[in-house]
């Protein structure tokens, strides 16, 4: 009998232990979650921090095209009414080094030589910032 109640003791430790590994793993995958979450709502933040100051970038840009379009000596006055309204970011520079390109623009097909060399004009002067 003496075997009989070691052998209970024994079982109850070892469930014991179970049990406490249980509770430390839930623990543990609780903390990874806080943490994970954490990280998560770090990125967005970031992401919208970046968002923000690349559209920032992207008006500053436009508005430089814009308004070169208004105080342009050699456009007609239909050319004068050309605008453009977004400016879109590359990844990766073009051939001339350019990392942005002009994703709308309202002008006719008849500005599109004086749109192309203005917008030229620019891309050589500016690009937007990696960081």
């Amino acid at each position: 009998m003496n075997f009989d109640n070691l052998n209970k003791w024994l079982t109850l430790l070892a469930n014991t232990g179970v049990l406490i590994g249980i509770v430390f793993l839930s623990l543990e995958i609780n903390q990874s979650n806080r943490i994970a979450e954490r990280e998560a709502r770090s990125e967005i933040l970031s992401n919208l921090t970046e968002i923000s100051r690349s559209s920032w970038e992207n008006a500053e840009i436009a508005e430089l095209i814009n308004n070169r379009f208004k105080e342009g000596k050699e456009l007609d006055g239909d050319c004068r009414d050309v605008r453009v309204s977004s400016v879109t970011r590359y990844d990766e520079p073009d051939d001339t080094g350019c990392n942005w390109t002009v994703w709308t623009y309202n002008g006719g097909l008849g500005c599109m030589g004086v749109f192309k060399s203005i917008v030229g004009e620019i891309q050589g002067k500016y690009n937007l910032h990696d960081d």
